[in-house]
């Protein structure tokens, strides 16, 4: 399977929102899904299925630029890329240590493979340095360690997290969902306490 894909997203250039200033009540929707680090690595080995392979393809060349015009309509107090540093990588990086969030595992959009090639003992050696990084940071209750590679996992061409006013979040995942994205709601900002980033399963 190969993975070239050419240039960059407009949005990563044009910086229209900041990275963070997320609130309090936001909520946190993910536009992609997750496990694209993990799949490249199962790739390696020869051990991916055909399935999982169309949905990573799939997943890397769905590009942001429309969910970024989504945006634009309604009240997104901060979006992060998520890539290289990993689905929590980013969170710490919206967070900035002015906020804390809830994240909700069971709702994150993945590659459903990419927890089954977890749970069998492939990761990434980026992924081992985003744990190093973020794990002082991140509280897991219930989440399970395939789910906690895949939120360590880095993403190739990933999608972006979004922080939104909390009462106009079922109006943007729609708009987002209706477009073609496998957006869900995946967390909440609240205030800051002395964990930044609390996991739920």
């Amino acid at each position: 399977m190969a993975y070239k894909l050419e240039g960059k997203d407009s949005y990563m250039e044009e910086n229209l929102f900041a990275k963070t200033g997320g609130e309090p009540t936001d909520r946190l929707i993910l536009t992609k899904r997750l496990g694209v680090g993990i799949i490249c690595a199962a790739d390696e080995k020869g051990t991916i299925s055909p399935e999982a392979e169309e949905q990573t393809l799939e997943t890397m060349t769905m590009q942001n630029e429309a969910a970024l015009d989504i945006c634009k309509k309604y009240e997104v107090h901060a979006v992060a890329d998520v890539m290289e540093s990993g689905f929590l990588g980013h969170v710490h990086e919206m967070m900035d240590g002015q906020t804390s969030c809830r994240i909700f595992s069971d709702q994150m959009p993945v590659i459903e493979e990419a927890l089954d090639d977890a749970q069998a003992g492939t990761y990434t050696r980026q992924a081992e340095i985003n744990r190093e990084q973020i794990r002082p940071f991140v509280s897991f209750e219930r989440v399970g360690s395939d789910m906690e590679e895949v939120l360590f996992d880095p993403q190739l061409w990933g999608g972006m997290l979004i922080a939104v006013k909390d009462n106009q979040t079922g109006e943007l995942l729609g708009d987002l969902q209706r477009a073609g994205y496998p957006a869900e709601v995946v967390g909440e900002i609240i205030p800051r306490e002395n964990t930044e980033i609390y996991v739920q399963g």
